[in-house]
Order: C-alpha cells, then structure tokens, then sequence
C-alpha cells in the first residue's frame, strides 16, 4: 500500500466538530474543502490514517498506530472516509459518555480492522 496522507501532528478534536465535519462531508463529498474548514479534524484524520489503494482500485485504510490495513470494497475514498468517521463519532461519543472530555478520543482502542 503505498499512502498518499502524510502523517501529522494532530489537535485533540471534540465530537461535535467531528460530527459538523461528517455533516459537511456528506453534502460535500470533497474531504479537502471539508478539510479548509475543519483543520483540526483533517489533521486528526490524517495522524490516524493513511490511504491508499490496491491493484484493484479498493482503497486501502491503514491505521498509523498499530499499521494494521482494512480494504473497503470500494474505489471512492469519500464512502470508505464516512465509515471512519462513524466509527471516529461513535468511539467518541462512548468516551463523552465515560465523562473522559474533549479530545480523548484521540488514545481509543484500534478500530476494528480486517483484511478483506
């Protein structure tokens, strides 16, 4: 998987800006321009993840911290993008449950990764 996001140094990000950039992406479908008015998020995404694709097209997730890869059956990176962030909104929405405030979902668990 060659990975076409760099690795960055990321902000803590709340719930609600993830769920604004998840809004914004869903009538946009352009993560860029989403991307201009939520910084804080694309650079939270892009320290967590990196993208790619395979020979086939798929495009590959990789996780930064654990490297562990997840093929989406698909060749659009905005579909496989809106599952991330799903699983980014729930994971954060479960730590704002635990009262572990905001931003701490940037040290969860791996996301459930498989290889397809």
């Amino acid at each position: 998987m060659t990975s076409t996001a760099p690795l960055s140094t990321a902000r803590p990000v709340s719930t609600a800006a993830l769920q604004q950039f998840q809004a914004a992406h869903r009538r946009t479908w352009d993560v860029r321009l989403v991307g201009e008015s939520f910084p804080a998020v694309l650079d939270h995404l892009e320290a967590r993840y990196a993208i790619g694709s395979d020979e086939l097209g798929r495009v590959l997730i990789q996780h930064q911290p654990t490297g562990e890869v997840e093929s989406f059956a698909t060749r659009d990176l905005a579909v496989a993008l809106d599952v991330l962030l799903t699983r980014e909104i729930e994971a954060a929405q479960e730590l704002d449950r635990q009262h572990a405030g905001a931003g701490a979902h940037r040290r969860f668990q791996v996301l459930s990764f498989s290889a397809a």
